[in-house]
Parts: structure tokens; C-alpha cells; sequence
């Protein structure tokens, strides 16, 4: 047994997280507009200093939140139990096992070839106690399965409202950026995106579908992400930058996205169909300028960590890859019911 000064000792090493915890947390609950310092009379906010430290803050918030969300999911889950036991009569250890039971069919040749397959992993153990241990392996998968069946739809008949907020990206100054929609909208898609990317040619008919079904009520902010991968991605940012030089760049987008050949000699045969001034536009390719505008957007990716394209940040929710119409309407649904929430009545 330890001497009593020892445990003391060791209670007060175990109220370290805690007060850490505490005030872990309310560094977290702090507001992105909130001020944190004041230079002679200059003030800096939450913001500011989030945003010179993307790279590192985002992670770390997005690990906190996985933990957070398993949690979450985890409470949630118990809870549904424990409701639903009580309202069978049963123990939640009763409702559980219930809720594995089923008719499961272990095929019998699946459980031989795997057998056969992974023979020499059983080692001395017989082939009849091999697959016996297999299809028992298989069968308790097939019962977690029925579980998790039946645990979402026990879900699906809850009632639960989830307010557990993302991690968020809050970029300003798009002064500098080509966008769509007004600058009031209620909600801000901002898209890195890379002429050459498959991926990014398909979300454009996503976008479009978008952006003509909730109109006014939606921005679309353009950024470069021309990856290494693709030769002819950062030459057509250019060109579609040299584009907006003359006003034309959203057609000059279109066209890119809808073209097969992003060649030089292709990117010219957009530019005279756009009708852009040759000679500016062939001036403008050749310029510092034109690449130094797709180079701001590329530091700006590397700087919140963004490697793939495309990369859209949906006020502040950041999603990589190609994005389904549904979950595409399902998150702008859910910004909207959330900007509405936070309407303060008059």
C-alpha cells in the first residue's frame, strides 16, 4: 500500500488534465471575432491569429473533433438503448443480444476458401478446428452487422438534433478573387480547384445545379490549386486569369472545364471563341503578373494544408474530393437552417 502523502501526490497529478481540460475548453469556446490583444490601439483578433496559423490550428481542431464526435455518437447510441430497454421491459445487455438475432447464413464455401487461401496462418491446428474457429468469425460478423442494422433504425426513429459544430475555415479578402453570386449571400463556397482534375470537371455540373437552385442566396468564390501531376493546369489558370483580365473569365472557365484539349494551341482557340484581344491576352500569359496571382492562391492552399482538388470550404466546412448533389444540398440545407437560427428577432 502506498504511504497517504503518496496518494495526495498522486491526486493532485491527476487534477492536472482536468484543469487543463478546463481551460482547453475555454480557449475553444472562444468567438473568431473575439479580440485577444490591443497594440497601441490596434486590436488583433481570434481571427487573425487562427488564420496566420492554419496549418497547424486545423488539424489540431479537426482532431479534437473526431474524438468529440465518437463520443457523441457513442452517448447518443447509449441512450437510444437504454430508452428503448426500458420501454421493451428489458436490460440494455438483454436489448443488445436481442438485437443480434437473426437468421445468418455462413456460406460453406467461403469460410473453405478462406481456408485455402490463408492455410498456413492456422499452424498446427486441425482443418476442421480451423474452419469451425472461421465460420464462427464470420457468423459474429454477420451479427454485428444485424446489430448496427438495428441500432440505425432504432436511430432513424429518434428524435435526435446534432449540434456539434465542425471545425471551420474563415477566409476573408476575396477582394482579389473571381466569385459568383452577391457578396451578402448567406452562404460562401469557396472552391480550389485544378483545370486538368477529372474530378473537378465533374463538380461543375454539381456546382451549376447548386447555384441555380438557391441563386441569391449563395457565393461561389474561385481560387487555383493547378497540381503538379496535371502539365497543362497551371498554364491554363493562367489563361483563365489572363481571361478575367479582359472580363471574360467565367467563360473562358466553361470552356477549359468543357474541353477535352487543354493544350497551348487549344487555350488560344478559347480565347479568339471568347473573343479576348489576342495580343493582350498572348501579353497578359507572358507577364509576372499572371503567375504570380495563381502562386497567391497555391501558398494559400499549402498554408491550410489542402493537397487535392477539388478542395471546397462551405462557410467554413471544408470537404476534399468530388462532392455528391445530395450531400452537396444537404449541407447547404443545413447552413441555412443554421444562419436562420442565428437570425436574432427584432
Amino acid at each position: 500500500m502506498l504511504p497517504h502523502k503518496s496518494l495526495s501526490g498522486f491526486a493532485v497529478v491527476l487534477a492536472l488534465p482536468a484543469l487543463f481540460f478546463i481551460t482547453a475548453a475555454k480557449a475553444v469556446a472562444q468567438k473568431a471575432d473575439e479580440v485577444v490583444a490591443t497594440v497601441n490601439g490596434r486590436t488583433i483578433t481570434l481571427k487573425e491569429v487562427d488564420e496566420s496559423i492554419l496549418s497547424q490550428v486545423y488539424p489540431l481542431e479537426q482532431q479534437l473533433y473526431a474524438v468529440r464526435k465518437a463520443a457523441l455518437d457513442n452517448l447518443v447510441s447509449r441512450i437510444i438503448l437504454e430508452q428503448t430497454a426500458r420501454t421493451r421491459n428489458l436490460s440494455v445487455d438483454e436489448l443488445k443480444h436481442r438485437l443480434t438475432l437473426g437468421k445468418v447464413d455462413v456460406p460453406s464455401d467461403e469460410v473453405e476458401q478462406f481456408y485455402s487461401d490463408n492455410a498456413a496462418v492456422f499452424g498446427t491446428m486441425s482443418p476442421d478446428e480451423a474452419k469451425e474457429r472461421l465460420r464462427l468469425d464470420f457468423e459474429g460478423k454477420a451479427r454485428m452487422k444485424l446489430y448496427r442494422d438495428a441500432l440505425a433504425e432504432l436511430s432513424r426513429q429518434s428524435q435526435i438534433d446534432l449540434r456539434l459544430e465542425e471545425p471551420r475555415i474563415y477566409l476573408s479578402n476575396f477582394s482579389d478573387a473571381q466569385s459568383l453570386g452577391p457578396a451578402t449571400a448567406r452562404i460562401t463556397i469557396v472552391e480550389f480547384t485544378d483545370f486538368q482534375c477529372p474530378f473537378c470537371r465533374t463538380s461543375q455540373l454539381t456546382l451549376k445545379r447548386i447555384l441555380t437552385e438557391y441563386r441569391d442566396q449563395i457565393r461561389l468564390v474561385f481560387r487555383n490549386l493547378p497540381l503538379d501531376i496535371h502539365p497543362e493546369a497551371f498554364g491554363s489558370a493562367q489563361a483563365a486569369y489572363c481571361a478575367g483580365e479582359q472580363r471574360r473569365f467565367w467563360e473562358f472557365h466553361d470552356a477549359l472545364f468543357a474541353a477535352k484539349d487543354l493544350s497551348v494551341e487549344a487555350r488560344d482557340q478559347i480565347a479568339a471563341r471568347v473573343g479576348l484581344d489576342a495580343s493582350r491576352f498572348r501579353a497578359c500569359l507572358n507577364s509576372n503578373a499572371s503567375r504570380a496571382a495563381i502562386m497567391v492562391d497555391v501558398r494559400k492552399a499549402k498554408q491550410l494544408g489542402f493537397s487535392g482538388t477539388p478542395t471546397f470550404i462551405i462557410n467554413g466546412r471544408v470537404h476534399q474530393g468530388e462532392i455528391r448533389y445530395d450531400d452537396f444540398k444537404d449541407t447547404i440545407e443545413r447552413e441555412l437552417r443554421s444562419a436562420q437560427r442565428d437570425v436574432k428577432p427584432k
